[in-house]
């Protein structure tokens, strides 16, 4: 979604880059979790991430 429908729609507004490396994501909260995800998954379209979450939560059957 955010590859195919939310930077097609940015890009008619503004001018953005399509350079990677000139690219950032980032959210607060539940929305930082997101962010991180994305970057996380699609490393070669996001180079920056930047994110403000109180936790991170575990499954709880993971053995640390």
């Amino acid at each position: 979604m955010v590859l195919e429908e939310i930077i097609p729609a940015i890009s008619k507004k503004y001018s953005i880059v399509d350079d990677p490396s000139g690219r950032a994501i980032c959210g607060f909260s539940s929305g930082g979790i997101c962010a991180f995800n994305v970057a996380w998954h699609r490393p070669l379209h996001f180079k920056k991430v930047a994110v403000s979450y109180t936790h991170l939560t575990l499954p709880t059957n993971r053995e640390v």
